[in-house]
């Protein structure tokens, strides 16, 4: 006691001890051995609603909604365990459940226990914010898997404290929280080929130096040897008072955008070839019918039939993606674009699947063109007995036997002028060959560069 002062008499020391329990804001009450509350303060008959006669003499049972944590207080008081913050559940007059956290210790009188002293810290309003801040938590975590990136966070050290699902899937590794550093791969390349070092992560960057690193391209090797394209973003986030707390990362798998980009850059080169191509095609169409017409208007007719005979061809590819066309279709396309119904119901098409590369589609679409062109003038189309027949077969798997055989009699010597037509068959067909009776006319030949359709 300081010097000078005088102690208080018992009386007012009493009255004192007696106006700090009842009207102290901390919750108190008094439970005997037999559990029964000997006193209740008026903070703790508040905090659940009673009146003194509804919970005073009462068995402190009856006002647990827990019986095996109240067993539990009880039996470690009884034998001189102090009780700290211990969790427990208190039913209200109202019904509500009170969450509570219990202090509490027993008093003892010759060995004998006598009674518990036991302060209630009311932490339903904590419990619930807690609760709350779990949920938003939990909702959080769905939302980030939910995103196609790949998401993870690393504290201001650079260690992980969070991926969702697309980073696990992506890295093909589970990270080790609170251990791995960096970056959730289980190593990072540069496009240059280099492994990043600890110091040229872009979550090390960006931690170091304070600001955002984005769009940093990258590759994610695997553990199994796979690598992946990335885009790599790292965010610094910062706290209230402006201190680094951590850094977002996202990890965006471009393997997709890659693979569009290698597809127009084929598409593109394929394009200016196959232009080319068709250039030469056309210039060869021209030269070659100007040389063989005897005027100005017979040239400009040919040449527009032989240029839609192509562009028919391109019509089947297009619709294959330039993947290549059935031989049938692209027959089947010019003869019913050249022949009425009539003619149609005279020619016969046999032959397997096979499918035609793109230059092999054209050169026999032109060919069905010029053999049916030469058959409605000179052969079989000519009369109203004749017929044709259109066979083919793959030849070793890399060329089109393909046979054009036109019955009906002819009258006359075989032609001896070489049009546009028969040198188009001798240039594009090996073994061409052409075969005149009275019987009919046939022409032969192999085409190469078909592909057998599996």
């Amino acid at each position: 006691m300081p010097r000078g002062k005088k102690p208080l008499p018992h009386s007012e020391a009493s009255a004192d001890l007696e106006d700090f329990f009842e009207n102290g804001t901390v919750a108190l009450h008094l439970v005997g051995s037999d559990g029964t509350i000997q006193r209740a303060n008026r903070a703790e008959l508040e905090l659940l609603g009673y009146s003194r006669e509804e919970y005073i003499g009462h068995n402190i049972l009856e006002f647990h909604a827990d019986k095996p944590a109240i067993d539990d207080i009880l039996t470690r008081l009884s034998a001189g365990e102090k009780i700290d913050r211990y969790p427990a559940k208190l039913r209200a007059k109202d019904g509500s459940i009170r969450d509570v956290e219990i202090t509490s210790s027993a008093k003892f009188k010759g060995g004998k226990f006598l009674n518990t002293r036991c302060f209630t810290v009311d932490v339903t309003c904590l419990k619930q914010a807690q609760a709350q801040v779990r949920e938003h938590q939990r909702h959080l975590e769905r939302v980030l898997n939910c995103l196609p990136a790949a998401i993870y966070t690393t504290d201001a050290s650079g260690k992980i404290t969070y991926f969702n699902d697309v980073a696990l899937k992506l890295a093909g590794q589970t990270p080790r929280i609170g251990t791995d550093e960096w970056c959730v791969t289980w190593r990072l390349w540069s496009p240059e080929g280099e492994v990043f070092s600890d110091e040229n992560y872009p979550t090390a960057v960006a931690l170091r130096e304070n600001r955002p690193v984005r769009d940093t391209p990258s590759f994610a090797e695997r553990p199994d040897g796979g690598l992946i394209p990335l885009l790599t973003s790292a965010i610094p986030l910062h706290g209230d008072n402006g201190e680094l707390v951590c850094a977002i990362n996202m990890l965006v798998d471009i393997t997709e955008q890659k693979r569009r980009e290698d597809q127009i850059e084929f598409v593109m080169h394929e394009l200016s070839h196959r232009s080319k191509n068709l250039l030469a095609v056309v210039q060869a169409i021209a030269n070659t019918s100007m040389r063989a017409a005897s005027n100005l208007k017979e040239f400009k007719q040919k040449f527009i039939d032989r240029l839609h005979a192509i562009s028919r061809s391109h019509d089947v590819l297009v619709e294959n993606q330039w993947l290549g066309a059935d031989i049938r279709e692209v027959i089947e396309v010019e003869i019913a674009a050249f022949l009425d119904g009539e003619k149609l119901m005279k020619i016969s098409l046999r032959g397997e699947s096979i499918v035609l590369s793109p230059s092999a589609a054209q050169t026999i679409s032109l060919a069905v063109h010029e053999l049916a062109t030469n058959a409605v003038k000179h052969g079989a189309f000519s009369g109203e007995d004749g017929r044709v027949e259109v066979e083919w077969k793959s030849h070793d798997g890399i060329a089109v036997a393909f046979t054009w055989r036109e019955l009906k009699k002819i009258k006359g010597q075989r032609p001896q002028r070489r049009g546009f037509g028969t040198q188009m068959l001798l240039n594009c067909f090996e073994q061409a060959r052409f075969d005149f009776s009275s019987a009919g006319f046939q022409f032969s030949g192999l085409l190469p560069y078909a592909r057998s359709r599996n």
